[in-house]
């Protein structure tokens, strides 16, 4: 019911839970990392029961289809799969560095992020090559399509690639230093990444990124979304949902940048946009008080078909201070 209600399926058998690929609604996998019952499990039953198939310490794990699939994890293992997962075959590329996760951008090209690096091969799986080497440990990786994908880390790391992950980009990730731990596409322009305690999402393929709000403030180490605005993060023994994309990025002034005017005349207030929202339709709320805790006597200037500037007007307190806000 798109997450509205959870079942619980849990297996404390099988230890703590590292990441989990699905690719029909009965068929899937997850990796377990804890000591005795560390590997991969496979269900065919949609979750009810879980099989495990290999014995390892692994962290992720990914199928390009119901027979081919790629595990990662401690000290530079990757194992493939192509008869779903009855058995396994290592694919060493020569490096004992922790591996984190894997994505599949096409059948052929599969790219892999762990600790300070990120690997690609182009003919499934064979041959794998370091195309990027970076001082970040690389937690997750998501791809829009064959060629624009996204990869986030520690101290707010997020690279991004727009040739199918041969080259990878620093970008920007609104100065955060939080450990970002997950990151997905909405679309190819839609992603939103998570972390220690910050959700952050982008509109424009991961050039630019805002903060959205992480209602109580858990620490979140997964998302995913199953269309452009139904999403869910999961971390710790939390799991949040969204139906709007996370919502929209916040407001901040602009001028007067402290909020605070003394006026003798016409005032402009200019503020921040909205990012993420419809600019033909985005609401704003505009409050002007005298006190700078916005009490209940504050006067609602305006509240519907707002830009990002604002007359004001106050004409029997001219010369008295106010304070402003916006949301």
């Amino acid at each position: 019911n798109g997450g509205n209600s959870w079942i619980d399926q849990s297996n404390p058998a099988m230890g703590s839970l590292q990441q989990v690929c699905f690719v029909n609604p009965r068929r899937g996998w997850l990796t377990s990392n804890s000591q005795g019952v560390n590997g991969v499990y496979r269900t065919t039953d949609e979750g009810a029961h879980w099989v495990r198939q290999y014995e390892g310490y692994l962290l992720g794990v990914c199928f390009v289809d119901s027979n081919t699939g790629f595990a990662v994890g401690y000290n530079g293992v990757i194992i493939k799969t192509t008869n779903g997962g009855d058995g396994w075959i290592p694919e060493s590329f020569g490096s004992t560095t922790t591996l984190m996760a894997v994505e599949i951008a096409t059948p052929s090209t599969i790219v892999v992020v762990g600790n300070q690096t990120i690997l690609r091969s182009t003919d499934g799986g064979a041959v794998w090559t370091q195309v990027w080497n970076g001082p970040q440990y690389i937690q997750a990786v998501s791809f829009a399509d064959s060629l624009d994908g996204l990869a986030v880390g520690a101290q707010g790391t997020i690279v991004k690639t727009t040739d199918g992950g041969n080259s990878w980009s620093y970008r920007s990730s609104i100065n955060t230093t939080d450990n970002l731990r997950g990151v997905a596409f909405r679309t190819p322009l839609l992603a939103t990444a998570v972390g220690s305690t910050h959700i952050v999402a982008t509109t424009d393929g991961g050039t630019t990124w805002y903060a959205q709000t992480n209602p109580g403030g858990h620490i979140l180490s997964g998302v995913s979304f199953s269309s452009s605005s139904t999403g869910y993060a999961i971390g710790g023994y939390t799991i949040i949902m969204t139906s709007n994309g996370g919502g929209f990025g916040g407001t901040s002034a602009v001028s007067p940048s402290d909020d605070a005017v003394t006026g003798t005349s016409d005032v402009t207030l200019t503020w921040h946009s909205c990012l993420g929202a419809d600019t033909s339709s985005v609401r704003y709320i505009l409050q002007v008080a005298m006190e700078p805790d916005f009490s209940p006597s504050s006067l609602v200037v305006a509240d519907s078909t707002l830009t990002d500037t604002f007359n004001v007007v106050h004409a029997s307190d001219q010369f008295r201070r106010h304070f402003w806000r916006v949301r």
